[in-house]
């Protein structure tokens, strides 16, 4: 972790060295999202350092959420809504995550060019799996049945078919995402 400036703005301490601490949290005041009626809360937990894979990192144990709301009403009282068992949970399309390794994601074959595999997640975000970043060998593109074939090992990348990917990186500007496959 390194020091994050940005974060003094929203009124949370924070130094640079988090070595004497076991639990690390934030806190953020949610105040501006909150609507009249009935509101939901949505997190999506990430392994990141706490079940980080690398040997070099103590692993903690899965990630896990511990979230408690205070509320201060207009009328002048409160309330304090805290996590427990009847929280409701889903697993998310997310699969692995990390911060050497970025987000990995199951997907399916959405498109295929002569310059890559389009992918499809299941939160349907679509991005491109560029041809040069295959490279496990040389793919031609088979237009008339919308296939990459390997010339050396035949893999064949077809539509409909599943594959993980990382994702590489996303440009706001030209709406784009970059994924990589992953092995």
């Amino acid at each position: 972790y390194t020091e994050r400036p940005h974060l003094k703005n929203c009124g949370i301490a924070l130094d640079g060295n988090f070595r004497n601490h076991r639990v690390l949290y934030l806190s953020y005041d949610i105040t501006s999202y909150l609507q009249k009626g009935e509101n939901v809360i949505g997190v999506v937990l990430g392994n990141g350092f706490y079940d980080c894979t690398y040997t070099w990192v103590a692993r903690f144990g899965k990630p896990c959420l511990i979230c408690q709301m205070h509320i201060d009403y207009e009328d002048g009282s409160k309330a304090v809504i805290t996590s427990d068992t009847t929280w409701q949970t889903a697993s998310s399309p997310l699969i692995k995550n990390g911060p050497y390794i970025g987000e990995v994601y199951d997907g399916v074959v959405s498109g295929i060019t002569g310059w890559g595999l389009y992918v499809e997640l299941p939160n349907t975000i679509e991005g491109l799996v560029h041809i040069s970043n295959i490279t496990d060998d040389y793919y031609i593109y088979h237009e008339n049945s919308y296939e990459l074939v390997g010339e050396r090992t035949g893999r064949t990348f077809k539509m409909g078919m599943p594959v993980t990917i990382r994702v590489e990186g996303a440009d706001t500007e030209t709406r784009t995402i970059d994924f990589i496959l992953m092995k």
